[in-house]
């Protein structure tokens, strides 16, 4: 089953090499660990593993350099799984270079062009043979030197003598028989030494075959101590693989029941954020006997109806919150279809966050969207698409066949995503429960990049709720906060709509918060509102006044600031502000001039000392913001005559959008439809700003126009805060606001910065 899988056996055995060559593969070794791992001296194989990884991840082009210096390396190892194949290093790696299989395993190709290249340099290299041609000899030759040096050295003979033959015709001429006595003794004396001399050769012969016989016998033991242990080794691995086997399947069973939970949680957060227990009890759904409500998936509906005897329920009604797939469709039919009441599909593929605010649950959408390292790639028009089709089950909840609007700009993601709602729109309501298609209500859609408004995305924000997710860590809307006294504890407090009173001052200015009296009956609302007082007496006070003014241009007085450089300076010279605080005083500075010269740009990044966090600022472009010098700026609504505090005079570039929609001031050349406009939309229903709505104008607004705001890229808490400032205006009109994720002004400096980063470098932050 498993023999043509890389590194898996014909019995369907994974390798140990190759389990260890797979986690290499996952850790994404840099060059001075794969250079530790080749040039490592505790093992050859660890070398091996290291030249395997080279050889399955780099570029053929760059093969030959990692091996050159290699290929004489004279090291051993045995290749072969339980022995029997040894070779070096260098004629490994020879193999690797030469030779497409290894051990039944297929290493990527090499393009011809590159083979050719490498089989030349191969052979422009001829291989060093060990003891064998010239070095062979001469290691022949120091051997025998070494051996000479041992033996006693042999007299010349006198025969061979020059000087020998002088002095026996002297002595023959001289001396007489003495003279050939003396010579006879030195030759029994030269003979003498010979004989000892190969005495003692054969005794050294006779020592070295001892000590052969003993190295073969202990060499015997350690071969037969080596094969037992390869034996216990074989059978110790065997179990390990079981084991690992065993471990494989676990992991996959563990990985199916995470993805039923994840669907499960998914829905569970889904039901949770519509509704609460205690409303499913209100509607007369209890768990007594048997659970009453639960979320599953449609393996797990199947089980609970697989025979009539194992039955857990009478029937069941069965409730999609998106599309169900023919496939599954048709498993439910052909398994339970006797057992089921009902079953529908809600499609509610969206999250109510609040009452007028939705989200999608797709935080990669901003980097899939903006990023330019996937603008050839089909991800951008994927994430569209889907963002279009949950868009279009939000519109069908609220029973809306909305006019599609969007802002038309230098980018194309707006009225990309807005051809496809109104082309989702079009299919959808072909083909819903009734059959017919719906006319067009009396709602408008408007589609919106976020580039449209930086300022807001990171101007500092005093109003309550804005202020507390900006300064303090609230994740998951839960905030943690200590109890008064010496042994306080820690608490958490969830913030969420079924709170009345933060719904009540969720959207005051901090001052008006603190002035409040009935929060100081509640000990979370007064920790939370004193714990952003603290840190914003602490830094924030000075920095307010210097955003404002670089926001709007003008100062407090309604002076015009003349000189935005000299406003910037002081927060950057200021040592206490963080650098996140630094980086929003100059992205307000660029904004409010339309961008600014290379040449400023690199000197402010230099001297703030922020060259690691520089693409905070420079990725801007990214979001057609211009960070280089623009003449384009948008037109503001005059707000002169309404009051506020110094420290909020910003009103988000937003809530004109709204405004102007509702009195049908909107340019039909800046913000076209994508359709017809609704006939039955028009700005009779603004009424004047002074007029207190009453306290059912919800229930007055059921049937007039909505206005749904979507931003591609996120939205922050004082975009969120207009649509209900707006709705309180205009009673005729609800606006509803939502994107595909809630931003703080810290999670888009540190999402704007990775817009530049490979894919596999990114981490998305769920909500």
């Amino acid at each position: 089953m498993c023999g043509g899988v890389r590194g898996v056996g014909t019995g369907g055995i994974v390798s140990t090499a190759f389990c260890l060559l797979y986690k290499l593969f996952t850790l994404k070794l840099t060059r001075k660990q794969v250079m530790g791992l080749i040039t490592h001296t505790d093992s050859p194989y660890i070398r091996a593993l290291g030249f395997m990884y080279i050889r399955y991840t780099q570029p053929p082009t760059d093969l030959w350099d990692w091996f050159e210096s290699f290929l004489d390396d004279e090291e051993d190892l045995d290749v072969k799984a339980g022995g029997g194949c040894v070779m070096t290093i260098g004629e490994m790696l020879r193999s690797f270079l030469t030779k497409l299989e290894w051990f039944s395993t297929l290493f990527p190709r090499i393009p011809v062009p590159v083979q050719k290249t490498i089989d030349q340099q191969i052979k422009s290299r001829p291989r060093k043979i060990k003891k064998d041609g010239k070095e062979g000899m001469e290691e022949i030759d120091r051997h025998a030197e070494r051996r000479r040096s041992r033996s006693p050295r042999r007299s010349i003979s006198p025969r061979r003598s020059p000087r020998r033959s002088r002095s026996r015709s002297h002595h023959r001429e001289g001396h007489g028989s003495s003279s050939f006595d003396r010579e006879l003794e030195r030759e029994r004396e030269r003979q003498r030494l010979e004989r000892e001399a190969k005495e003692r050769e054969k005794e050294r012969r006779r020592s070295r075959s001892t000590d052969r016989t003993l190295e073969r016998r202990r060499s015997r033991s350690r071969d037969r101590y080596r094969s037992r242990s390869r034996s216990r080794d074989r059978k110790g691995d065997r179990r390990d693989r079981d084991r690992e086997r065993e471990k494989e399947n676990e992991r996959s069973r563990k990985k199916e029941r995470d993805y039923d939970k994840e669907r499960d949680d998914y829905t569970t957060k889904l039901l949770s954020l519509c509704c609460k227990m205690t409303d499913l009890l209100a509607e007369g759904i209890t768990g007594k006997k048997k659970e009453g409500i639960k979320l599953m998936s449609v393996d797990g509906l199947i089980d609970d109806f697989i025979t009539k005897s194992s039955s857990r329920y009478k029937a069941a009604y069965v409730y999609f919150t998106d599309f169900c797939p023919d496939n599954l469709f048709n498993k439910i039919k052909s398994s339970c279809a006797k057992s089921i009441r009902r079953c529908k599909e809600i499609n509610i593929s969206f999250f109510p966050y609040e009452s007028q605010v939705f989200t999608l649950n797709v935080p990669d959408a901003f980097y899939r969207c903006y990023s330019p390292t996937l603008e050839k790639t089909k991800d951008k028009d994927a994430v569209m698409q889907v963002m279009a089709e949950q868009i279009v089950t939000l519109c069908a909840t609220l029973d809306e066949n909305p006019g599609v609007r969007y802002k038309s700009g230098p980018s194309d993601k707006a009225s990309k995503l807005a051809q496809l709602v109104e082309k989702s729109l079009e299919n959808y309501y072909k083909t819903d429960e009734k059959s017919q298609i719906k006319a067009k209500t009396h709602s408008q859609l408007i589609i919106i990049d976020r580039g449209f408004d930086p300022v807001s995305t990171v101007l500092h924000e005093l109003t309550f709720q804005a202020m507390a997710y900006d300064l303090l860590p609230i994740e998951n809307d839960t905030y943690k906060y200590k109890t008064e006294g010496p042994a306080g504890k820690e608490r958490e407090a969830i913030l969420e709509e079924d709170d009345e009173l933060w719904v009540k001052i969720r959207h005051k200015h901090i001052a008006d918060v603190i002035d409040y009296k009935k929060i100081s009956r509640q000990v979370v609302h007064l920790n939370l509102a004193e714990d952003c007082m603290s840190k914003f007496k602490s830094n924030i006070e000075r920095l307010c006044k210097t955003e404002q003014d670089l926001a709007l241009g003008t100062d407090a007085e309604g002076q015009k600031v003349k000189d935005s450089m000299r406003v910037l300076l002081p927060v950057l010279l200021n040592k206490s502000h963080e650098s996140y605080d630094k980086i929003r005083a100059i992205l307000l500075y660029i904004f409010s001039t339309n961008g600014t010269t290379q040449e400023n740009l690199d000197k402010l990044i230099q001297n703030v000392q922020i060259e690691t966090d520089s693409d905070m600022i420079r990725n801007w472009k990214y979001l057609d913001v211009p960070v280089i010098s623009s003449q384009h700026k948008h037109q503001r609504r005059d707000r002169s005559s309404e009051e506020t505090y110094q420290l909020s005079r910003w009103t988000p570039i937003i809530k004109d959008v709204m405004e102007d929609a509702i009195e049908n001031k909107l340019d039909s050349k800046d913000w076209p439809y994508c359709s017809q406009c609704p006939p039955t939309w028009n700005g009779s229903g603004a009424v004047s700003a002074r007029q207190k709505p009453k306290a059912s104008y919800q229930d007055e607004r059921k049937s007039s126009a909505r206005l749904i705001i979507f931003v591609i890229g996120g939205i922050t808490y004082s975009e969120m805060r207009s649509a209900y400032e707006v709705s309180q205006v205009y009673k005729s009109c609800e606006v509803v606001i939502g994107s595909t994720h809630i931003l703080t002004p810290k999670r888009l400096l540190d999402e704007v910065k990775s817009l530049s980063k490979p894919k596999d470098m990114v981490c998305i932050k769920d909500e």
